[in-house]
């Protein structure tokens, strides 16, 4: 299974071509970053985010490597859990969806709208970009799967499975970041959205 890039907390990102070094393993960009910026206008990262059930201390060690990788917004797959994690991932743009164990939703789309996030319910339709990106928890997996092939999709992000998994549907990137909570490994997402080059990094 090709998750793109993995890297690990203590190796910072780098520009340009990638290689092996050390534990994070990195694959090329596309060549000529400056042609398709021209192209696609401007360049924005995200961070992809699930499962942080209420874990703030896991919560904060995933906006600390957020802040390493400068993105502009934020998505969570849902499984919130708490308000605190709200507050915590407030310092950007955050969109939202519930998982199955957000059972407070009410409280949770409260504390999100004032916080200036936004709250989606069971399924995001998101432009940033340039792209068109679907979100959902995942643990409807027959409406994942409707979105991943709807070809309608540059990127469709889920968690619930506290697994990374990172594959191309045609011309969809089906991306599920792993858990912030109940993981081997906590792990979340960077995807760039010009080239949609991916990492999923270890915090």
């Amino acid at each position: 299974m090709d998750y793109g890039v993995l890297c690990t907390a203590s190796e910072q990102p780098k520009h340009g071509n990638y290689h092996q070094k050390g534990g994070c393993y990195q694959a090329e960009y596309q060549q000529n970053v400056q042609f398709l910026i021209g192209i696609r206008g401007y360049r924005v990262q995200i961070g992809i985010v699930s499962d942080t059930h209420g874990h703030s201390r896991f919560a904060q060690s995933a906006a600390y490597m957020l802040e390493t990788f400068s993105v502009e917004h934020v998505l969570h797959c849902g499984d919130i859990g708490s308000t605190g994690v709200v507050e915590i991932f407030s310092q950007w743009p955050t969109h939202y969806v519930y998982g199955n164990t957000d059972d407070s939703r009410s409280v949770i789309q409260e504390e999100i709208e004032a916080r200036g996030g936004r709250y989606y319910g069971k399924v995001a339709d998101i432009e940033l970009g340039g792209r068109r990106i679907g979100m959902t928890h995942g643990d409807d997996p027959a409406l994942l799967m409707r979105m991943i092939r709807s070809e309608e999709y540059d990127l469709v992000c889920s968690g619930h499975t506290h697994q990374v998994n990172v594959r191309q549907v045609g011309h969809t990137l089906a991306l599920n970041p792993g858990a912030l909570f109940r993981a081997v490994r906590h792990t979340i997402a960077i995807v760039d959205l010009m080239t949609m080059h991916h990492e999923i990094v270890e915090v």
